[in-house]
């Protein structure tokens, strides 16, 4: 039996359409069906049930938040601002502290993040 010039290309092309298949079928299943939008996926956690405060976590890990989560990130919440938190009975001066939780603890909180004011200089006491 004789193959022509016909089913020649026929039988290249339906070997193209298996491979490509194969290497579209196998991205497909590599790839997330769920979106990785963090503003989609992620809230706010104000206060966790061990104890963590302003921790951006997944809605699935929800169950682990005391309070619910904020449909945003912490970093958009005002409570959850980090700044600078001066606690003058003991004299402390604390980077990055959430706005909510230096005033919980009695220090006094400025937006200065990096703690650039006089309180925390060195000599200030």
């Amino acid at each position: 039996m004789r193959i022509g010039k016909r089913e020649k290309v026929m039988a290249v092309f339906e070997m193209f359409l298996l491979v490509t298949a194969t290497i579209a079928f196998t991205y497909f299943i590599g790839t997330p069906i769920v979106s990785a939008n963090p503003l989609l996926s992620t809230g706010c956690c104000l206060e966790a049930e061990d104890g963590a405060i302003c921790q951006d976590m997944n809605f699935a890990d929800a169950s682990s938040c005391k309070t619910g989560l904020v449909s945003t990130s912490c970093d958009q919440v005002d409570t959850c601002r980090p700044g600078c938190c001066y606690n003058s009975k003991e004299g402390l001066c604390v980077l990055n502290a959430p706005k909510e939780k230096c005033g919980q603890g009695g220090g006094n909180w400025s937006a200065e993040a990096s703690c650039n004011i006089p309180q925390c200089q060195l000599g200030c006491c």
